[in-house]
């Protein structure tokens, strides 16, 4: 892929994502709530490493759309919950068909 091919790509990815996000409603500040709550919780329990995919799975509050997930990770971070690390593990979720997904540092 050419430089031009790669910031193009990413330019399309940041307008599809922010897309997602202005049809979730209320759900970005009700995610971030519940996240956080979550990780404290999970912290407490001694975690220091968590995947999106399970906080998911056990979440409450869904966007109205099930694209808005993929953003999920830039508004953590940006809020201070979580730090990117550089390794995946495969998903566990039956649909997901075992996709690797990041492995996200808690922040708290």
């Amino acid at each position: 892929m050419t430089a031009m091919n790669a910031q193009l790509g990413q330019a399309l990815k940041a307008q599809g994502m922010q897309a997602a996000l202005d049809f979730s409603g209320p759900w970005q500040d009700e995610f971030i709530g519940e996240f956080r709550a979550w990780l404290l919780t999970e912290k407490a329990r001694g975690m220091r490493e968590i995947t999106i995919e399970r906080f998911r799975a056990e979440c409450k509050t869904h966007p109205n759309t099930s694209k808005a997930w993929g953003s999920a990770p830039g508004l953590a971070v940006r809020a201070g919950l979580l730090r990117p690390t550089d390794r995946f593990t495969r998903a566990i979720a039956p649909k997901t068909r075992g996709h690797f997904v990041r492995i996200w540092e808690i922040a708290l």
